[in-house]
C-alpha cells in the first residue's frame, strides 16, 4: 500500500494495472499472486494485522504496507451455504493444490531425477452411466406427472421434446384456424366487443364517486340570498354567505349516476358536470380489473348527455344554441373513436417463419446433443424455446376462445334477425299478428329452434 496502516476503500496502492509491487510468496513467486498456504505461513510468523471485511479475510503485514485479501475455510463454508440456498449448481475454488503445504514439499529434485516417479499412481475414474431417455412426452402435464420417475439427465431432453411438440402443434393449429375462416370470426368478435365498450365505461362511471377516483363540480347559475328581494324572488333557494356572488359559478356536487345515452329529452334537465380524476393510474387499473377496459380505449373529453329539441329552429345559430342549452359532462372518460381489439393471431402471424425455423433448429440441436456434436447444452435449448412455446400455446388457446365466442354471437344475431323478421311480417296479417302476440315467447322459441 502507498500508506502504511491505511484501511478502507480509499487506500491507494503502488505499481500499475499490470505490475504489482507486492511481496512475492515463497512458492508462487509472483507479485500480487499468493496462495492460502503462503498466507497461513505469514500469519504463523506473527506481526500481522487481521480483520474481516464484506465476508472476506484481510491480512496486513510487512510493516503495514503488504495487504492481502483471501477466504479461509470458515468463510468458504458460509458462502457455500448461501449459494446452496439459492440453488446454485455448484462452486469452484482457486488453486486447490496451494491451500496447504504437504508432506512431500522439498522433494522436487529427487522427483525429477527419478524417471519412475508417478508411474505407480492409480487414478479412480468414475464413469457416469448415461440414461437412455427413451420415453416420449408431449405436454408439461405429462412431465409433471412423471417428475419423480424421470432420471435427472433426461429431464432437459424431455423438456425440449415437449417444447418442440407445443411449437409444432401450435403452428399446425394456427394453419387450420386461419384456413377455417378465423379472420371473419375475429371481425364478428371485434365488432361485438367494440359495441359493448361504451356501455361498460358508462356503467363504471355511474358509480364514479363511489370508486374513490373521481370528484365532481357543477357549473350553474347561483343566486345569493342577499340579492333576493323577497322570499318569492328566490323560489329555488339561494346561497348564503357574505362573500357570495350571484351568477355562473362552479360548486362541489355529487357525480351523476345517470347512464342514459344522448337523446331528445324535452322536459328533463341534467347538470353540467366537470369530473376530476384524483388518481388516474388507480382508475385505469380499476376499470381494467372490473370491466376489462384498456387505457388505450379511453379518451378524455366531454360527453353530450342531453339534447334539447328547440335548437332545430336556431338556423345559423344552431351550434351556439346547442352549447347554451344542451347538457354536457366535462373531463369525462369517453370510449375512444378508434378502439383496437388485441388479436392473438398477431403473436404467431408476425413470427410464423421464425417459429418454424426455431422448431427445426431445436430438434436438430437436441439430436446433436445426444452425440456431443452440439455447441450448446440442452438446458440452453430449453431456455431458448420455453417462452416462444408458451406464448404460441397461449395464442392458440385464445384464438379458439374467440371463435367460440363469435359462433355464439352469430347464433344470437341469427335468432334476433329471425324473430324481428317474423314479428314484422306477421303484424301485417291481423289474425296471424294477434295469434303471434298471444303466443308470445313460446311461439318464438318454437320457430327459432327449427
Amino acid at each position: 500500500m502507498a500508506q502504511a496502516g491505511c484501511t478502507g476503500p480509499e487506500c491507494l496502492f503502488t505499481g500499475s494495472a499490470r505490475v504489482s509491487n507486492a511481496a512475492k510468496g515463497d512458492c508462487t513467486d509472483t507479485g500480487g499472486y499468493i496462495s492460502n498456504a503462503e498466507i497461513k505461513d505469514i500469519i504463523s510468523q506473527g506481526g500481522v494485522q487481521q480483520y474481516t471485511v464484506e465476508d472476506s479475510n484481510v491480512v496486513v503485514y510487512g510493516g503495514g504496507t503488504e495487504w492481502v485479501a483471501y477466504m479461509d475455510d470458515t468463510i468458504k463454508a458460509g458462502r457455500e451455504k448461501l449459494y446452496d440456498k439459492y440453488s446454485f449448481a455448484g462452486t469452484t475454488d482457486w488453486a486447490v493444490d496451494l491451500q496447504d503445504y504437504t508432506a512431500d514439499e522439498g522433494e522436487g529434485e529427487e522427483q525429477e531425477e527419478d524417471p519412475t516417479y508417478g508411474t505407480d499412481w492409480a487414478y479412480q475414474i468414475r464413469i457416469h452411466d448415461k440414461s437412455s431417455c427413451t420415453s416420449k412426452y408431449r405436454s408439461l402435464d405429462q412431465l409433471e406427472k412423471d417428475a419423480d420417475k424421470i432420471p435427472a439427465d433426461c429431464f432437459d431432453k424431455y423438456l425440449v421434446d415437449v417444447e418442440v411438440a407445443i411449437l409444432k402443434d401450435s403452428l399446425d393449429s394456427y394453419d387450420n384456424l386461419i384456413n377455417g375462416g378465423y379472420d371473419k370470426k375475429f371481425s364478428v368478435y371485434e365488432r361485438s366487443v367494440q359495441g359493448q365498450i361504451p356501455n361498460q365505461v358508462y356503467k363504471y362511471m355511474g358509480s364514479a364517486q363511489k370508486t374513490g377516483f373521481f370528484e365532481c363540480t357543477e357549473t350553474k347559475h347561483v343566486k345569493c340570498c342577499k340579492d333576493c328581494s323577497s322570499a318569492y324572488s328566490c323560489p329555488d333557494g339561494c346561497s348564503p354567505g357574505s362573500g357570495c356572488k350571484s351568477g355562473k359559478a362552479d360548486v362541489k356536487a355529487d357525480c351523476p349516476t345517470m347512464l342514459s345515452y344522448p337523446g331528445f329529452l324535452y322536459l328533463e334537465t341534467v347538470p353540467n358536470i366537470t369530473y376530476k380524476c384524483t388518481d388516474t393510474e388507480g382508475f385505469y387499473k380499476d376499470i381494467a380489473d372490473k370491466y376489462g377496459i384498456d387505457r388505450s380505449w379511453i379518451t378524455w373529453g366531454r360527453r353530450h348527455v342531453l339534447i334539447h329539441d328547440g335548437c332545430k329552429y336556431a338556423g345559423e345559430e344552431f351550434n351556439e344554441c346547442v352549447e347554451l342549452n344542451d347538457g354536457f359532462w366535462y373531463n369525462y372518460p369517453n370510449p375512444a373513436g378508434n378502439i383496437e381489439i388485441p388479436n392473438p393471431k398477431s403473436i404467431i402471424g408476425r413470427n410464423y417463419t421464425q417459429m418454424r425455423d426455431l422448431t427445426t433448429r431445436m430438434e436438430n440441436e437436441s439430436k446433436d446433443a445426444d452425440v456431443s456434436l452440439s455447441m450448446v447444452s440442452r438446458s440452453d435449448i430449453v431456455d431458448s424455446g420455453s417462452l416462444p412455446a408458451l406464448m404460441m400455446q397461449f395464442a392458440i388457446t385464445n384464438m379458439n376462445k374467440i371463435i367460440e365466442t363469435a359462433n355464439e354471437i352469430i347464433e344470437q344475431e341469427r335468432k334476433s334477425f329471425i324473430a324481428n323478421f317474423l314479428m314484422a311480417f306477421l303484424m301485417f296479417i291481423p289474425i296471424a299478428g294477434a295469434t303471434a302476440g298471444a303466443l308470445g315467447s313460446a311461439f318464438l322459441r318454437t320457430i327459432l329452434n327449427v
